[in-house]
């Protein structure tokens, strides 16, 4: 009786331990689909001649700086996303929904529509889902936080730059 206990119990551990790591490959696997498809419009409204024939600003990074960066940023993205759909509240989940959204929103109106305006709209509305995202997660897990500031600061850029060629085009 008490061996069919202990047999019992340690088939339900580990049991209970691959259910664990099956949920976490699962929302792993979710997180960079997502990911992917966010990344994907980017490959799909790609700047071409209109955006090359826009007014710039002076502070314009050079082209080769943007796919580096927003390859870097998505696989942060991958990570802290299967973090937050492991382990965040609806609101963290929300808002990282949200910000994927909003960034995949900007290329296709930037580079598919040339709705610098609209761009212009989405991307402050990214940046907020960011501060937010990131008000939330301060106390939750610091080390999310540290791995989204990247995130936040380039977006910054790429919102002022937005600004910038609204205002000369």
């Amino acid at each position: 009786m008490l061996l069919n206990i202990k047999i019992r119990l340690i088939h339900n551990l580990i049991m209970s331990s691959i259910n664990t790591n099956r949920s976490k490959i699962f929302f792993f696997l979710v997180a960079l689909v997502l990911v992917l498809c966010t990344a994907m419009t980017g490959m799909l409204f790609l700047p071409g001649s209109w955006y090359i024939s826009l007014y710039k600003p002076w502070w314009t990074p050079p082209s080769i700086v943007f796919p580096v960066v927003w390859t870097i940023l998505y696989i942060i993205d991958i990570g802290v996303g299967s973090w937050v759909l492991v382990r965040g509240d609806a609101v963290l989940k929300g808002l990282w929904l949200m910000q994927l959204l909003f960034n995949g929103g900007w290329s296709y109106l930037v580079f598919g529509r040339h709705q610098l305006l609209f761009g212009l709209v989405d991307i402050i509305l990214l940046w907020i889902s960011l501060i937010l995202f990131l008000m939330n997660v301060f106390h939750k897990k610091k080390v999310i936080f540290i791995l989204f500031l990247p995130y936040v600061l380039w977006v910054t850029v790429a919102l002022l730059l937005n600004f910038n060629l609204w205002q000369l085009n």
